[in-house]
């Protein structure tokens, strides 16, 4: 029979159990504290969170109404041609067919691919090389690709002559697909057709006929849909008016300038403001980001409803910044994401992606311990783009501290 122990023995057991848990504990807890403060995620942990093998540019990304997230980009490997690929489980895989093996899209090189999706049906625009850099639209309808064309414009191009750095998006409804890109055959302005499901049509009124967007030359377009009904903004540097940033509305029926006392023409910022990015929240107030002196500080504007104004001071990041990107989530979160210039210990500096959100009236870092001051990759420039869905925030960037692949991370 076992023998009981004596009190002191009972005592000095019961130390050294009360000793060995307190130093268990303390050396475990570096590692809850690791693990709490995780909130950056790579989106296919099977690929480590690439989407390309190689170096992969200008990506774009997107979720369809059924979660399923999308990347394009331009792969490298294959010459720069527009690749897309999707999110299937824990790994990325091709919407590819036997027209377009590897999920290439492109001939040739395909310049700023932008990719939308609904349910199964996923559509993609380029500048494509191959036909003189012509805007070109292709959808995948759930097994094969296909140009979206009509008679008017044969294999999807819906340009004459180049076009440049197309964006796609549906508006509310999706009822109606929209195209915007700068129009080289019309003098650099910028251009606006939609696609009503069997043909291409201008997007124009009384006052802008030709589905011509703008009066002059314009360049880096960006647009966004409303979410209370199925209008459409837009946004470009007004190249007469010195880069300034002009905003305009299209109804269904007409454009009317984003306006107010102070900016009764519709120019928004008194500076040159390169590469805007535009969303809305669901109210449809309006946030536009932009860099000033193409390697400047970070700024947002602000559109609620009935005047121009900034959050906060209006600056979300100082210093050197570039290829800035706004977003608004499902909560009316706003947040935006850039390369920056930073640095690393007493003496190394670089570029990175950086992600900010807007709260309690700052600026504040999406950080974690493993991604401090919301830095997601160590160097390089990676002209990030983000998607939403479900409460999960994604984010598209050419990390160049891997290769320059094309990473997707979320949280």
């Amino acid at each position: 029979m076992p023998t009981k122990r004596t009190f002191r023995e009972e005592k000095n057991f019961k130390f050294k159990l009360a000793f060995f848990i307190f130093t268990g504990i303390i050396l475990f807890l570096p590692f809850l504290k690791t693990q709490a403060s995780t909130l950056w995620q790579t989106a296919g942990l099977k690929n480590k969170g690439f989407a390309s093998a190689g170096a992969g540019n200008e990506t774009d990304i997107t979720t369809s109404n059924l979660g399923t997230v999308y990347i394009a980009f331009q792969d490298k490997k294959s010459g720069s041609k527009v690749r897309v690929r999707k999110l299937n489980g824990d790994e990325w895989v091709d919407l590819a067919d036997s027209n377009s093996p590897g999920g290439i899209v492109s001939s040739q090189e395909g310049y700023k691919p932008s990719v939308v999706a609904k349910e199964d049906e996923v559509y993609v625009t380029f500048s494509d090389q191959s036909e003189n850099n012509r805007i070109r639209v292709k959808k995948w309808n759930g097994s094969t690709w296909n140009d979206l064309s009509d008679s008017l414009h044969p294999l999807g191009l819906i340009s004459s002559q180049k076009g440049e750095e197309p964006e796609i998006m549906f508006n509310k409804s999706g009822n109606f697909l929209y195209v915007a890109f700068r129009d080289e055959a019309s003098g650099n302005r910028i251009k606006f057709l939609k696609w009503n499901k069997s043909q291409w049509e201008e997007v124009s009124d009384e006052n802008n006929p030709g589905g011509f967007a703008s009066p002059g030359a314009g360049t880096e377009v960006a647009i966004a849909a409303s979410k209370i009904d199925d209008s459409m903004y837009l946004t470009y540097e007004d190249v007469s008016n010195n880069l300034r940033l002009k905003v305009r509305k299209f109804d269904g029926s007409h454009w009317t300038d984003i306006t107010d006392s102070a900016h009764p023409d519709g120019l928004i910022t008194k500076m040159p403001a390169y590469s805007p990015s535009l969303d809305v929240d669901s109210q449809d107030r309006l946030y536009i980001v932009y860099t000033y002196k193409r390697e400047g500080n970070t700024y947002v504007l602000y559109w609620n409803g009935s005047n121009w104004g900034s959050l906060g001071n209006g600056i979300a990041a100082r210093g050197k910044t570039i290829e800035s990107t706004i977003g608004v989530d499902g909560n009316n979160n706003v947040l935006v994401a850039m390369s920056q210039y930073k640095k690393v210990g007493k003496r190394k500096i670089s570029w990175g992606i950086r992600v900010k959100k807007w709260s309690d009236n700052s600026w504040k870092d999406v950080s974690d311990s493993k991604h401090k001051q919301g830095f997601l990759s160590k160097k390089g420039k990676g002209d990030p783009a983000f998607a939403f869905f479900s409460g999960k925030t994604y984010i598209s960037f050419t990390d160049c501290g891997f290769s320059k692949k094309a990473r997707v991370m979320f949280y």
